[in-house]
């Protein structure tokens, strides 16, 4: 199953692998349900099921909008505010369990049926965050490994069907790919992802779009430790992304101005309930 669960007010993503889906002609959802939330809770899910149904549990249009398109920035121009405020559950079911880019075009799909949504992608300039070296006179840290092995050649080798096996890490684990343990304090661990992955990565803590500009090639394992903004007041021994950064990986954010892909909304509307 492939689940992204998000609670007010932080987003967490939980990204769980599952099979490759059958390569099928799939282009719409077979049945779709959409029923108004009222219930007041903070917290939504949604998610891929075995059998190719697309849930959203007390989820915004917002949300919806972020499954069905791939974009980093945050912000969406021209929502407007009852979709960033009402919630809804969706249940969309489909013959087969479909890939990750089915699915977004049936979600777009969805969204142009039943919201009635009409858009476009346009470059606006806004403030961001660069990933950059904290001290380029110093060497990296050892705490930042670059693997000897590229990870997109290792994926496209396995695509070909292709036996390959790359030296494991030090720490005995397979190279390539990462995971990102939310609970207390956020814990990501790369096992092997591009600076330009980390940068991705790490928009929900910085609160803005990043963007790399460390000018390092490759990939890298690293375990990266911090604790997102807390709005409970409460105090912590766990530093923000900001300080964990340089004292762990000798990396930093540094503010900064870049043009970014931005969803723009020429028209939306309330769903039809059923």
């Amino acid at each position: 199953m492939r689940c992204v669960s998000f609670a007010a007010p932080v987003w967490v993503v939980c990204l769980v692998t599952t099979a490759i889906a059958q390569n099928l002609p799939l282009e719409h959802f077979e049945v779709v349900s959409i029923k108004r939330n009222t219930t007041g809770s903070g917290s939504s899910s949604a998610g891929t099921r075995r059998d190719g149904t697309w849930y959203m549990t007390n989820g915004t249009v917002t949300s919806l909008l972020f499954s069905a398109f791939t974009i980093k920035n945050p912000e969406i121009a021209g929502l407007p505010d009852w979709a960033t405020r009402e919630r809804y559950d969706v249940i969309a079911t489909v013959a087969a369990e479909p890939s990750r880019e089915q699915e977004a075009v049936m979600l777009r799909e969805l969204l142009a049926d039943r919201f009635k949504y009409r858009g476009h992608m346009e470059q606006r300039e806004q403030s961001v965050f660069a990933l950059v070296i904290a001290r380029p006179e110093r060497p990296l840290p050892s705490s930042l490994q670059r693997l000897s092995v590229s990870c997109a050649e290792l994926d496209a080798a396995r695509r070909r069907g292709e036996t390959v096996t790359p030296e494991p890490l030090p720490n005995g684990e397979r190279p390539c790919g990462y995971s990102i343990n939310a609970g207390a304090q956020t814990v990501m661990i790369s096992r092997g992802i591009t600076m330009s992955r980390l940068a991705d990565s790490l928009g929900n803590a910085a609160g803005r779009v990043v963007i790399d500009r460390t000018g390092l090639a490759g990939d890298y394992a690293f375990t990266l430790t911090y604790d997102l903004a807390r709005t409970d007041g409460a105090i912590t021994d766990t530093p923000t992304v900001f300080t964990a950064l340089p004292e762990q990986l000798g990396l930093k954010l540094e503010p900064a101005r870049a043009p970014v892909d931005t969803l723009v909304i020429d028209q939306i509307e309330r769903p039809t309930e059923n």
